[in-house]
C-alpha cells in the first residue's frame, strides 16, 4: 500500500494508492482547509474515485501566542512543529507495519504585508527535500503569479485581491467581476481566507473563486501523486 500524507499549514491529506479500488484521503487542518475542504472532496473524488474523511480544527492561531519576544520564535515553532510532525508520521507508519508515507506540503498563498507565507514555505520546502516528500504550490493560485506573463519568481508572494478570470470560472459563473475579466480572491479586510461569504460547516455562503482555485490545485496535485 502506497500512502501520501500532505500537510497545508496546519493540514494534511492522508491517502492510499490509486491502486486500491477506492482511494481513501483523511485531510485534516485549520481554518483554511475547513474551506477547502469540499472542493478538495470533491475534485479529488472525480479524478480518483476518492473518498476524503475530515478532522478540522479553526482557531489554531491562539497555539502561537505567547512565544515570548524572540524575533523569529514564531518561525522556530513552525519549523520545529514540522520535524515533529514529520517523525510523529514516520514512527506511526513503523508502528503500523507500513511503508513511511509521503509528505505533500501545501504551500501558503501571499500574506499581506509581511513575508511569512515566503518564510514558512521555504521551511516547507526545505523539510519536504530533506525527506524525500512533495509539495504542491497551492498558494500560487491566488497569488499575483497567477496573471498571465508574470515574472513567477517576483510575484509569487505579491498579495493581490483579484486575478484573472481563467475560462474554466467564467464558464462556471465564478468570474466576479466578469466586465474585467477579473475575479476576486479574498473579502475587503480579510487578506486571509478565501470565503467571500459566510462558512457554514464546510461551506461557503457563495462563490468563491480562491477556494476553487486552492482546492483544485492541491486535488490536481494528488491526482498527479497517485498516478501509476
Amino acid at each position: 500500500m502506497k500512502i501520501i500524507f500532505s500537510f497545508l499549514l496546519t493540514a494534511s491529506v492522508l491517502l492510499t494508492s490509486k491502486a486500491q479500488s477506492e482511494p481513501k484521503i483523511l485531510y485534516v487542518g485549520d481554518s483554511i482547509a475547513v474551506e477547502t475542504s469540499d472542493t478538495v472532496a470533491w475534485w479529488s473524488h472525480n479524478y480518483i474515485g476518492a473518498t476524503t474523511t475530515r478532522a478540522m480544527f479553526g482557531g489554531l492561531t491562539s497555539c502561537m501566542q505567547n512565544l515570548g519576544s524572540e524575533k523569529d520564535a514564531y518561525y522556530k515553532k513552525y519549523y520545529a512543529d514540522a520535524v515533529k510532525a514529520t517523525q510523529q508520521i514516520t514512527t506511526a507508519a513503523n508502528e503500523a507495519g507500513i511503508p513511511r508515507p509521503k509528505i505533500m506540503w501545501v504551500l501558503r498563498g501571499p500574506t499581506i504585508g509581511s513575508d511569512q507565507a515566503k518564510r514558512i514555505n521555504s521551511q516547507y520546502l526545505e523539510i519536504a527535500a530533506a525527506n524525500g516528500d512533495l509539495t504542491s504550490d497551492a498558494g500560487a493560485e491566488v497569488s499575483a503569479a497567477a496573471y498571465p506573463d508574470a515574472d513567477y519568481e517576483k510575484t509569487r508572494y505579491e498579495f493581490t485581491n483579484f486575478v484573472p478570470c481563467s475560462a474554466f470560472e467564467t464558464s462556471v459563473g465564478y468570474c466576479t467581476d466578469i466586465d474585467k475579466g477579473l475575479t476576486r480572491i479574498h473579502r475587503d479586510g480579510d487578506g486571509t481566507h478565501y470565503c467571500l461569504g459566510k462558512m457554514s460547516g464546510f461551506s461557503c455562503s457563495i462563490p468563491s473563486p480562491g477556494i476553487l482555485r486552492y482546492g483544485m490545485r492541491i486535488a490536481q496535485d494528488i491526482q498527479a501523486a497517485l498516478k501509476p
